[in-house]
């Protein structure tokens, strides 16, 4: 699995989106989340979910915001201001992924957490 990652978020619209981070979904026009400092864009990151997985031991964002942790069939709602640590997340493509609601018109970053055994 990959230990942790950092993506550039951008909401150039007026709305509020809530994106599962990462399953098969289209983003909407005006958005955009890319790997930080390199050319991954979402359908990339999204393979790598699907392929290897990512994991993290937490987030911090550079925005306010919401977040849904699922876990097969258990969710956990939280929402952030900078940092939320120590919640063990695994992300697969598939059932176990992270939700994140992005304000409009915000351009930040968002971190999954590394995580160490």
């Amino acid at each position: 699995m990959i230990n942790g990652f950092i993506v550039d978020i951008h909401n150039e619209t007026g709305i509020e989106y809530e994106i599962p981070m990462f399953l098969n979904f289209p983003l909407p026009v005006g958005f955009t989340i890319m790997s930080h400092n390199s050319n991954y864009d979402y359908q990339s990151l999204h393979l790598m979910a699907k392929s290897q997985g990512f994991k993290g031991s937490g987030f911090k964002t550079t925005f306010t915001t919401k977040v849904k942790i699922f876990n097969k069939n258990q969710i956990q709602e939280i929402e952030i201001e900078n940092f939320h640590t120590d919640t063990k997340i695994v992300i697969d493509g598939f059932e176990n992924y992270i939700s994140i609601v992005i304000p409009p018109f915000a351009k930040g970053l968002f971190q999954l957490m590394p995580y160490f055994e």
